[in-house]
């Protein structure tokens, strides 16, 4: 993961085969799910530096695939991915 839009344009310059992939869902979700604690470890000052909460974090403007983990399951996102990795490395 990279926070800075800028950061991930300097790599997708840099690489021939790059494939930005944007895993979103509402801040609502990720606190729900949270299966390893962060968010309350965060709320409860264990923790900082978080992307999205007490760090920037800058969503891509036009990412190659867009998975909405919030609307669609593991299952349909990872055929997102797959796709369009599939539709890059060509027939």
């Amino acid at each position: 993961m990279s926070p800075e839009r800028a950061a991930r344009d300097t790599v997708r310059q840099k690489l021939t085969h790059f494939l930005e992939v944007f895993v979103d869902s509402p801040i609502e979700i990720c606190q729900q799910r949270d299966p390893v604690g962060l968010y309350r470890r965060f709320r409860q000052g264990e923790v900082s530096h978080i992307s999205g909460l007490d760090d920037p974090y800058e969503a891509p403007l036009n990412p190659d695939v867009h998975c909405r983990t919030d609307l669609l399951s593991v299952e349909a996102c990872t055929a997102q991915i797959v796709a369009a990795i599939m539709e890059r490395l060509g027939p």
